[in-house]
């Protein structure tokens, strides 16, 4: 339907339940639930993110960190959305989380942490999947 009326779109990437495509000439992309064997749970999947987004924009210093949702059909589970470039690599992708927990840090527990970044961030050994902060000089 959208290029029956001209729209012109760019796929970008597909998920578990969804495929994304970058509308063409515009800072936007679309949000389709994938056909094949789970459209309903791509339906769930946009409906659940929306609904995420809502409760999360309660928290101030969350909200410019949440997309911006241009559009939702709710029944079809399509959504159109700002479209955010990806960070160039890893470290840059630290940086940006860092900025975030450093307003939640300073929220929550009323400390500043400013130093967050790749070389700051360390694995716990023997849980690999917990970051440890390793300098909170700053």
């Amino acid at each position: 339907e959208f290029r029956a009326i001209g729209i012109k779109l760019r796929f970008i990437d597909a998920g578990v339940f969804r495929e994304v495509y970058k509308i063409s000439g515009a800072p936007l992309v679309v949000k389709f639930p994938i056909d094949e064997g789970g459209r309903a749970d791509g339906i769930q999947h946009s409906i659940s993110e929306v609904s995420r987004i809502k409760r999360l924009a309660i928290i101030k210093e969350l909200t410019p960190h949440l997309p911006k949702v241009h559009y939702h059909d709710r029944k079809n589970g399509i959504m159109v959305m700002q479209f955010y470039p990806r960070p160039k690599d890893d470290a840059e992708t630290v940086e940006l989380l860092g900025k975030i927990i450093k307003k939640l840090v300073s929220r929550i527990a009323r400390v500043q942490m400013s130093d967050i970044h790749s070389d700051n961030v360390r694995k716990r050994r023997g849980d690999w999947m917990s970051a440890v902060f390793t300098d909170l000089g700053y």
